[in-house]
C-alpha cells in the first residue's frame, strides 16, 4: 500500500501536466491567452441577418469563431435570416431580436439599418458597411458610443480609385456606367462624391440603378449602347447576383470593375478592394469579445487594412484587352 500511494499521486501529477500543456496548444492555435483557452465558454446565443444565404465568407465567420472557443450547437446558437427588401428586413430584424440574443451579425448596410430600427440595446457587429458615421450607425470610429461596431468595407477614396482603375484600363474611355442598388444606404451620397471626381478624370459618369435581377439586366443593356466600361458598386444585390452581372458584362463586351475578389472568381474582370474574407474573420473577433462582456461602444471601429487588386486574364481576352503591364505588375494576382 505504502509503494502504490505514491505512484498514484506521480500519475495525477502527469495527467494535469499533459492538459496544462495541451490547453497552452489550443491557446496559441487560436491566437489566445492560455486563461482564455482554459475558460469554456458558457452557451450564448447569436443572430445573423444577410442578403445572402450561402457564402464561403459565412463559413469562414463560423470557422473562425470555432478557434476562438465558440461551437455552433454546442456554446453557441445562432438564428439565420435572410432578406432582400424592406418589408422582409423588418419581419426578419424583429424575429430575431424577439429570441433575446446575447448580439446579432448584420453583416452590410442594409442589414445594420434594419436592426437599429429595432434595438438599441441588443449588440449588432458589421462586417462590410462603408461608411457607418455618415448612416448614423456610430457616433465616430474611435468611440461608436452605442450599440454597434464592426468592420467597414472600404475607405472613403475606395471607389474613386476603382474608377481610376477602369480609366488606366481603358484610357480612352469618357463614359462610366456604375451599377448601384438603389435600395442601398448611402450609395447615392457615394455617387454624388464620385461623380464630381471623375469629373477631374474627363469623365462622365452615368448612375445605372438596380433593386432586382430584371432592373440589373435592363441597365446593363442601357450601358452597353451608351457606355464604354461598367463599375459595379460593391453592395448585396450586386454581391449575390454577381454571376449575373459577370455573364452581361461579357454578352454586352463590357469592361467592368468590381470591389471584392468574389465578383472576379464568378467571372468578372477587375477588381481592387479589401480581402473580403479578412472582413469576416475581423467580425468573429467582435462577437467573441462581446459574448465575453466586452460592449460595442468601447470597442472602435476598424478599417480595411489590406487590399487587393485581381484580374482575370481570361476575362480580358474574351473582350479582346490588352491589360496595360503597369496594371499587371501591381496586381496582387492575376487569374489565367
Amino acid at each position: 500500500m505504502l509503494m502504490t500511494e505514491p505512484l498514484s499521486l506521480l500519475k495525477m501529477l502527469l495527467v494535469r501536466h499533459t492538459r496544462r500543456r495541451d490547453l497552452l496548444i489550443a491557446a496559441t492555435l487560436v491566437g489566445g491567452s492560455p486563461a482564455a483557452a482554459q475558460q469554456a465558454p458558457t452557451s450564448k446565443r447569436l443572430g445573423w441577418l444577410a442578403r445572402d444565404q450561402v457564402t464561403s465568407t459565412s463559413q469562414i465567420f463560423i470557422e473562425t469563431l470555432g478557434r476562438l472557443g465558440w461551437v455552433e450547437g454546442k456554446s453557441l446558437v445562432i438564428d439565420r435570416r435572410f432578406a432582400v427588401n424592406r418589408d422582409s428586413y423588418a419581419r426578419a430584424s424583429a424575429e430575431l431580436v424577439a429570441l433575446r440574443p446575447d448580439a446579432v451579425v448584420g453583416v452590410g448596410a442594409p442589414d445594420v439599418e434594419a436592426l437599429l430600427a429595432v434595438t438599441r440595446t441588443v449588440p449588432i457587429i458589421f462586417a462590410t458597411v462603408s461608411d457607418p458615421v455618415t448612416l448614423g450607425f456610430v457616433k465616430s470610429l474611435s468611440r461608436p458610443g452605442g450599440n454597434v461596431t464592426g468592420i467597414t468595407s472600404m475607405t472613403p477614396d475606395l471607389e474613386l480609385k476603382q474608377i481610376e482603375l477602369i480609366h488606366e484600363l481603358l484610357p480612352g474611355a469618357r463614359r462610366i456606367s456604375t451599377l448601384r442598388d438603389r435600395q442601398f444606404p448611402g450609395s447615392e451620397m457615394r455617387f454624388t462624391a464620385d461623380e464630381k471626381a471623375a469629373l477631374s478624370l474627363g469623365l462622365t459618369l452615368v448612375r445605372r440603378q438596380a433593386g432586382n435581377v430584371a432592373e440589373i439586366n435592363a441597365a446593363a443593356a442601357a450601358a452597353a449602347d451608351q457606355d464604354d466600361a461598367i463599375h459595379v458598386e460593391f453592395s448585396g444585390l450586386t454581391l449575390v447576383e454577381r454571376k449575373r452581372v459577370a455573364e452581361l458584362a461579357a454578352q454586352y463586351r463590357l469592361p467592368a470593375i468590381y470591389g471584392v475578389r468574389p465578383y472576379i472568381e464568378a467571372g468578372g474582370l477587375i477588381c481592387y478592394g479589401p480581402i473580403y474574407s479578412e472582413n469576416f474573420q475581423r467580425a468573429a473577433a467582435f462577437v467573441d469579445k462581446i459574448l465575453r462582456g466586452a460592449k460595442p461602444e468601447d470597442l472602435p471601429v476598424e478599417e480595411p487594412t489590406r487590399f487587393e487588386l485581381v484580374i482575370n486574364s481570361k476575362a480580358a481576352q474574351a473582350l479582346g484587352l490588352a491589360v496595360p503591364r503597369s496594371l499587371l505588375a501591381r496586381a496582387d494576382e492575376v487569374i489565367e
